[in-house]
């Protein structure tokens, strides 16, 4: 009987320490899948995941219906790398807008802000989310540049007020892993965005920020396809053009 106890002992303990978040010093990116998400987002995601470990970065999931913001919050903290694959939130934006995510429940773009704070200013992604990059799935026509810039600057900006370094999208299935892949090869975040889906996306339109102010001075880049009708603004970035992922830890306080 003793034996027994000390055994479940050993076994909680054991328990403890593999749920305990990893610290400051261990570079690890966070992969989130919300809920409702088609066939592909796994293969999607593991495909990502695979380019980090194939850079020697550990990688943690946080798979529907494992995708609990109480536990993600507490490794977001020190993550290098922050990936979302999830459903756009059309009014769970800050002030009605695009923001928020959708995993184990819908998560407002406020109640993240105040839950979520990133040490290290990580680089965020999202992938395949409506609104992230600009086009969503109900679009019927071209929405035009500014809506896209407006629908990607609104989900942007709870990551940054996070504390976020940089933020990059893509509703391509591959071009996530493909970014990178360019990335963490040492590129810079444009370097990177241009090398990614070069063939594919012939046209960009860039502009520098002036507001909201958590966002000013950074640098917006959207691009998209001139051939498709109604034009798709797949691929987008917000940050500083010579972003690089030894930012992450120089910026890390």
């Amino acid at each position: 009987m003793k034996w027994a106890v000390f055994y479940l002992y050993l076994f909680v303990i054991f328990q403890s320490w593999s749920e305990t978040p990893p610290g400051i010093n261990e570079t690890y990116a966070v992969l989130i899948l919300g809920q409702d998400v088609g066939d592909y987002a796994p293969g999607v995601m593991d495909e990502i995941s695979s380019t980090f470990q194939a850079h020697g970065i550990k990688v943690y999931t946080f798979y529907f219906p494992n995708a609990d913001l109480t536990k993600i919050k507490s490794y977001a903290e020190n993550c290098s790398y922050f990936v979302y694959c999830g459903h756009g939130y059309a009014n769970g934006g800050l002030d009605g807008e695009f923001g928020g995510i959708y995993i184990n429940d819908f998560v407002m773009a406020a109640d993240f802000v105040a839950e979520v704070h990133f040490k290290k200013h990580p680089l965020v992604i999202i992938q395949n989310s409506c609104g992230a990059a600009g086009t969503s799935a109900g679009d019927k026509k071209d929405i035009g540049f500014n809506e896209a810039k407006n629908r990607i600057t609104d989900t942007a900006l709870p990551y940054f007020m996070a504390g976020c370094g940089s933020y990059f999208a893509s509703n391509w299935m591959n071009g996530s892993a493909q970014f990178l892949d360019h990335f963490l090869s040492g590129k810079s975040l444009q370097t990177a965005t241009d090398e990614t889906l070069k063939w594919l996306l012939d046209q960009s339109f860039n502009r520098t920020l002036s507001a909201p102010s958590a966002l000013a001075g950074k640098t917006i880049s959207i691009r998209y396809t001139k051939s498709k009708v109604p034009i798709e603004y797949n691929l987008a970035f917000v940050g500083d053009l010579g972003f690089k992922k030894q930012h992450i830890q120089i910026n890390a306080k």
